[in-house]
């Protein structure tokens, strides 16, 4: 099991750390057996033993910038979940063909 986590600015990963999202978007995509591990809040702080990869959504005016790396550290904020996050690698996608990042896409809303 690996963490994917897309945010809808890829902007977002040039901020300063902590990183936040919408605690509702938790688990959106996410396969069963993620979402019966994470459904106990208490699991929350597992995310820090997985590979992680962040990326921007990918459209017209983002940054097709894929990083890999790990969360060191995550808890519940009211309605967000703060994280911060330690890049091992990046990669920029920008000259994957078209048909490729059409694979990609349809991957991402299963990754269990």
């Amino acid at each position: 099991m690996f963490s994917l986590i897309v945010y809808g600015d890829g902007e977002m990963w040039t901020e300063s750390q902590p990183w936040s999202i919408d605690a509702s978007r938790f688990l959106e995509y996410s396969c069963d057996e993620a979402k019966e591990l994470f459904k106990d809040r208490r699991n929350l702080k597992r995310l820090v033993q997985l590979p992680t990869i962040v990326t921007g959504e990918w459209g017209k005016n983002t940054s097709q910038v894929v990083r890999v790396g790990s969360v060191e550290s995550v808890k519940y904020a009211g309605r967000q979940i703060q994280f911060t996050f330690k890049e091992h690698s990046q990669s920029d996608l920008s000259g994957v063909s078209v048909r490729n990042r059409y694979i990609v896409r349809q991957r991402e809303h299963r990754v269990c």
